[in-house]
């Protein structure tokens, strides 16, 4: 009976184990993408509100860190304020820096009217300032002449300057990621569940071979009952250590396989042309834009 509730205490013991690793990768990944900031970017306000610039902007950096887990709304929020600083302290150079971001995140941003003229002013210039980089220009990137039986005609294929967007990797592969990041949750639960259920095995076989016996060659102080018992506890753990590798593993496969797909087709639909040709005064025209 004593060697019974000995095997009880110790599977009880890696069952917490076991227990104690899901969580905290539960937790783990959920504070990685459902962390509330606002009550951070609470204080940031509060150190700028009380024109403690200096620890405000440390503030700020600190939590940069985390950008790619915080909401659009809250980033957004904490580059203002950090825009306001450099602003206040005439560190224009970075201020621009800043607002810039802020407007690759959202190009339609706009300052609350109570916000002063001074700090106005800057975001102002640096969206003016956008627009005009916007406005595509065609080059001319080859003219070649044509003859023709009835005159010539000229070919010019023109194209156009896109800007490039800044992508934020996680907001355009959220998908995937998400993908991943069950996987792994489910993955490495999975992987401690079925290495605790190899070594309890392993421990009982040692029990089994060294526990004293009569002289029938029975167990002495183990049970069939226990015995069968402990047997059933491992098996159920091997199965649930299997099925958390198996989904975690499809998981992290989709998650990875889905990038690529993904990808390619804003690859295709990047590289993808649309064409047209009129004819004008004998001229053809053929013009090509990528989008």
């Amino acid at each position: 009976m004593e060697t019974g509730k000995l095997m009880e205490k110790e599977s009880m013991k890696r069952s917490i184990k076991i227990l104690f690793f899901v969580v905290l990768f539960m937790c783990f990944f959920g504070l990685l993408f459902a962390e509330d900031y606002s009550a951070k970017i609470k204080k940031v306000v509060e150190l700028y509100d009380n024109m403690d610039y200096e620890k405000c902007l440390k503030e700020i950096n600190q939590l940069e860190q985390y950008k790619f887990s915080m909401k659009k709304e809250e980033l957004l929020e904490l580059y203002k304020y950090k825009a306001f600083i450099y602003i206040l302290s005439d560190r224009k150079a970075l201020a621009e820096n800043v607002i810039k971001e802020i407007y690759d995140i959202d190009p339609d941003y706009t300052l609350s009217p109570s916000v002063s003229p001074k700090l106005r002013e800057p975001f102002a210039k640096v969206k003016k300032g956008l627009k005009k980089d916007e406005t595509p220009k065609a080059k001319i990137i080859e003219a070649k002449p044509v003859k023709t039986d009835v005159e010539e005609r000229v070919t010019i294929i023109s194209k156009t300057d896109q800007p490039e967007k800044k992508e934020n990797f996680f907001k355009e592969n959220i998908v995937p990621v998400s993908l991943f990041a069950a996987g792994a949750v489910l993955f490495i639960p999975g992987i401690v569940v079925r290495l605790n259920a190899a070594s309890d095995a392993e421990d009982y076989r040692k029990k089994l071979n060294d526990a004293p016996r009569d002289e029938l060659g029975n167990i002495i102080g183990i049970t069939k009952a226990e015995a069968q018992q402990k047997q059933d506890d491992i098996n159920t753990n091997v199965i649930i250590g299997n099925t958390l590798i198996a989904v975690g593993s499809l998981a992290i496969a989709g998650g990875i396989t889905s990038y690529f797909v993904l990808n390619k087709i804003k690859k295709d639909k990047k590289d993808k042309k649309v064409s047209f040709s009129f004819g004008s005064d004998g001229f053809v025209v053929n013009s090509s834009f990528e989008f």
